[in-house]
């Protein structure tokens, strides 16, 4: 009880203050401040439909009960949450940590010396779950919720097939529920139970006909809610490059040797690596990585029986969990990055049994093992108490992002929309074309460029910018299923062509845009007034379809 105090009051310690943090455009605005069902309250809306290629009614559910009430969410309420599952989170690994550690075959059963040496590994390793930098992302990011509730279901489950045999039927059950709860907030935990199964056969040794029937009755159940999250990611909608099932392997070795790197030296983190599948495969930029998970795999079998099989189940459990990210399966980051430090959040806890049970096989003088061990975790705190502030606020955001990847197309996108909101509509135009040099198709930029010289009631010029990339079939089969961001475009279109007069086919640009994006009231209520312009003049003008929160 006393440890598991400690690792909250540490959490909230050094991620006490994320707190005060602002909502972001990557993706809180979507997900939470700018999601029109959400703000209506329509919980029905997200458990009957995709939103933005996601079905995640859960975490949707969650962020609802937060917005009760309110058209203008606050963050605080968001960021709250997330400190608290976190703080959650870590006891839970806490106690999973000791259940693991119990297996080595050392601790006795009576109270003593020994179990405080334990129970002080399994805490450190907790802490180290806690503190780690590439927590920040999942923390401090509002929309980093979908990670810490899943995961506070998916750890809740583990307890239990860890403490309870295969037998009880009742146990394997209530893991079964608690990992469709997990799914549903997001499904990157589906393959927890392979893991569990791992378990109870290498370090429990218990019978594999009722371990393999658990993880029947646990996963079976799970598999349709899976494949739900599939559907809404279906690879017909990608539109970048998706790699043949041959290359898939390198890219998924590629990523785990990326983050062997991050994990044991996280310097340089970032929100985009842009480390896409295409860029990986092209700059044969897996050859160290690879060659990195080489060495770790042959340096665990050559001393697989001097260091036995919890660290190397520890190192087993963040491989499987990273299956669903790793490049195996396409998914729609990849455009961008095959990696991203939020991916790492449950699977860290497999890194942190290996850490935990190796501090115990270390052959040092206690005192001198607790101080290089204290040296690297605060090391590591240090680490995240710099990072933390990147997350503080749009301008904080997007200005480290640009200095972590210069070559990140959404960075300058993020910085001119920063620029936008202030008025500095020069720097904003300058660094959308930026953009635009990085991706020439940017949906975002083009929409937005059109945008500022509507501001500037320079009408003529906004259909000039916009125009032409609406009548480029490339343009257009480019963001085929970008169907939120083209709407942009179609608004700026329908403005510049109202501003110099063409109403009619301003209304039909307008249409367009709620065609492609019916959550936009504002847009329905201005289209009508167009209506009601073109219909004065004595032109035929269809009606706007009424706002409809449940498709």
């Amino acid at each position: 009880m006393r440890g598991s105090i400690l690792l909250v009051i540490s959490v909230l310690m050094v991620y006490g203050y994320c707190v005060s943090f602002k909502f972001l455009t990557w993706d809180d605005n979507f997900n939470i401040y700018a999601n029109p069902p959400l703000l209506a309250g329509a919980v029905r809306y997200f458990w009957t439909s995709f939103y933005y290629n996601l079905y995640i009614p859960l975490a949707y559910t969650v962020w609802c009960l937060l917005a009760f009430g309110t058209q203008r969410p606050d963050p605080l309420p968001y960021h709250l949450v997330n400190l608290l599952l976190h703080a959650l989170n870590t006891v839970e690994v806490f106690l999973i940590l000791k259940l693991l550690l119990e297996r080595s075959g050392k601790r006795p059963t009576e109270l003593g010396r020994e179990q405080v040496r334990y129970d002080t590994a399994a805490w450190i390793g907790a802490f180290l779950f806690a503190i780690h930098p590439v927590q920040v992302e999942t923390v401090a990011w509002a929309s980093g919720l979908r990670d810490l509730l899943s995961a506070s279901f998916g750890l809740g489950a583990t307890s239990i097939c860890l403490k309870y045999s295969p037998k009880i039927l009742s146990r394997n059950c209530l893991a079964a529920v608690l990992l469709i709860f997990g799914i549903l907030a997001k499904p990157s935990i589906g393959p927890l139970p392979i893991a569990w199964l791992m378990w109870d056969i290498l370090l429990f040794q218990r019978e594999w006909k009722t371990s393999l029937q658990r993880f029947l009755i646990t996963l079976l159940p799970a598999l349709p809610f899976v494949q739900l999250s599939r559907l809404a990611q279906s690879s017909e909608l990608f539109t970048h490059w998706v790699a043949p099932w041959y290359l898939r392997p390198i890219i998924a070795l590629d990523t785990l040797g990326f983050y062997l790197i991050k994990l044991f030296l996280p310097l340089h983190l970032a929100v985009d690596y842009g480390r896409s599948a295409e860029w990986v495969i092209t700059q044969f930029s897996f050859i160290p990585t690879i060659l990195l998970v080489l060495i770790v795999v042959g340096g665990a079998y050559f001393f697989r029986k001097r260091i036995g099989w919890i660290p190397i189940t520890g190192f087993l459990f963040s491989i499987i969990l990273l299956i669903p990210v790793s490049g195996i399966l396409p998914f729609a980051f990849q455009a961008n990055s095959t990696v991203a430090d939020h991916y790492l959040y449950i699977p860290l806890l497999g890194i942190s049994l290996a850490f935990s049970y190796l501090l115990l096989k270390v052959p040092l003088k206690a005192t001198l093992t607790l101080g290089i061990t204290g040296c690297l975790l605060f090391f590591f705190v240090l680490r995240t108490e710099l990072r933390l502030p990147t997350w503080e606020n749009e301008k904080t955001f997007y200005t480290q992002w640009v200095r972590d990847n210069p070559e990140s197309h959404m960075g300058y996108s993020g910085l001119a929309a920063v620029a936008f909101m202030a008025g500095d509509l020069e720097s904003s135009e300058r660094l959308y074309r930026e953009t635009l040099k990085l991706v020439p198709y940017d949906p975002v930029a083009v929409a937005n460029i059109g945008e500022i010289y509507v501001r500037r009631q320079q009408y003529a010029r906004a259909l000039e910018e916009v125009t032409p990339y609406l009548k480029d079939p490339e343009f257009q089969k480019w963001n085929r299923t970008r169907d939120h961001h083209m709407s942009f475009v179609y608004r700026a279109a329908g403005f510049g062509y109202q501003g110099v007069g063409l109403v009619e086919e301003a209304y039909k640009y307008f249409c367009q845009s709620i065609r492609l994006s019916t959550y936009s009231a504002s847009l329905m209520a201005h289209a009508g007034g167009v209506a009601a312009q073109v219909a004065a003049e004595g032109k035929s003008c269809h009606a706007v379809p009424d706002f409809v929160v449940h498709k």
